[in-house]
């Protein structure tokens, strides 16, 4: 479900845009954040289609990310994105298996806490559900930028397909 709203989440761009999906946590402590750092960056650069643009992240641990935490975490690097969290775990792996994502919750250690392990994959989704590309979370805002003004060109009227 949303974080924000509680509807349920949909993984489907608006129509002739791109969705962004990562998979993380909101106490992730380095891959998450700089993911999410560079996918704000590259989502400011693609101006003029800017609207047609939408990230969600979904959390591989709600057991932490409850629905404020989540969202507020999310709204941080993109006020108009998305948390989608599940307490459901066979609905979990579900999703993350649907965009071949993976995630592992380690043993709990001394002080109750456990380490999290994801996949750092970024998914580009289109306005029909398709993974059209995928990016790796170290790559350039740059370059996420380019693929993302290429994706919106090819499906704008008067683009490559129009």
């Amino acid at each position: 479900t949303d974080a924000r709203t509680g509807e349920p989440a949909a993984f489907r761009a608006v129509d002739g845009g791109v969705l962004l999906v990562a998979f993380g946590y909101t106490s992730c402590p380095d891959v998450c954040p700089t993911t999410m750092a560079t996918l704000r960056r590259a989502m400011a650069s693609v101006t003029g289609r800017r609207d047609l643009i939408d990230l969600v992240l979904v959390s591989v641990d709600p057991a932490r990310d409850t629905a404020p935490v989540l969202a507020e975490y999310v709204e941080y690097f993109d006020r108009d994105g998305h948390g989608a969290r599940t307490d459901d775990p066979f609905a979990l792996r579900s999703v993350a298996e649907a965009f071949g994502a993976t995630y592992e919750l380690g043993d709990p250690t001394g002080d109750g806490g456990y380490e999290v392990a994801h996949t750092s994959l970024v998914y580009g989704v289109d306005d029909a559900g398709r993974v059209v590309v995928s990016w790796p979370g170290d790559l350039s805002s740059d370059a996420i930028a380019h693929d993302l003004r290429l994706l919106l060109e090819r499906v704008a009227p008067g683009g490559i397909d129009g």
